[in-house]
């Protein structure tokens, strides 16, 4: 909302989280879809961004570790990405919200912001430290315009977080490597079992594992479409699914989130909801 306005253009990465793409259309931005595909194993490929590229391009907006594929790039991608941004004079955000839970050994790669000095990052407590209700984030750049801009626009908005929250928040960082160590291991724990139950259910499921974060992106082999499974995964076992259609995606799709410890329970539900339907 700081960076863009009618007649600027913004990319972003797709499938996404639907704000990153509405918030700059509700600007007056005109907003382009960089769409990754699960035959890449869901990385978008660098060649189209640069096709997409235009002189009014101002932001490309990014999500890594990607919620809802769990994709997360090498470091070598995103110096790539950096590099190509900076000769377009266009600025990166990066939504890093998933980043500290490392999936795979080959661990994380750095924050773009450590990478570039014009990319702007954004992050919370919600997500991998599971403390959404404190509504807590921040904004990490070396971009001192955005810096600037952003700091005008929240005095007009007056959106500042409350004493007790920022206390709660900050206590909560200080002890990051107890709390993300305690929800990568049950996120790991989790991702096994579920990674059994789509092996079980293989004429059901196709999918890429997640390399980070807690959620995964399968394609659903089944013949109704993903809004009409989730609804009535809703209605018949009480079960909430994401699918696809809300991620600026098609309808073949579902987000599981495997970051809870009530993940046991609803893939029983989930199997029991299945057998019915073989029934």
């Amino acid at each position: 909302m700081a960076s863009v306005g009618a007649g600027d253009h913004v990319i972003v990465q797709g499938p996404i989280y639907q704000s990153l793409t509405s918030v700059a259309a509700w600007c007056g931005a005109e907003t382009t879809s960089w769409p990754a595909s699960e035959r890449d194993a869901w990385q978008p490929q660098l060649e189209t961004l640069h096709r997409l590229l235009r002189p009014t391009t101002r932001l490309i907006v990014v999500n890594f570790p990607h919620s809802p594929t769990g994709f997360v790039p090498d470091q070598d991608y995103l110096e790539q990405l950096s590099s190509l941004a900076d000769e377009a004079g266009v600025t990166v955000v990066c939504d890093e919200i998933y980043r500290g839970m490392p999936l795979t050994d080959a661990g994380e790669p750095p924050s773009l912001a450590d990478l570039s000095r014009r990319a702007v990052v954004l992050n919370s407590v919600s997500k991998v430290y599971g403390l959404p209700g404190l509504r807590v984030g921040w904004v990490a750049t070396r971009n001192e315009e955005v810096l600037v801009n952003v700091k005008r626009l929240r005095m007009h908005f007056n959106s500042f977080v409350g004493a007790p929250s920022e206390f709660l928040a900050t206590l909560a960082l200080r002890q990051t490597e107890q709390i993300l160590g305690r929800n990568l291991a049950l996120a790991k724990n989790n991702l096994a079992q579920l990674q059994r139950f789509l092996t079980q259910h293989a004429e059901l499921f196709s999918w890429h594992d997640p390399r980070g974060g807690v959620v995964v992106f399968p394609r659903w082999l089944g013949e109704e479409s993903t809004s009409v499974l989730s609804e009535r995964l809703l209605q018949e076992a009480g079960l909430l699914l994401a699918p696809s259609a809300y991620f600026a995606a098609d309808e073949r799709h579902v987000r599981i989130g495997f970051g809870t410890s009530s993940l046991p329970t609803s893939l029983a539900a989930f199997e029991e909801y299945l057998e019915s339907r073989r029934h």
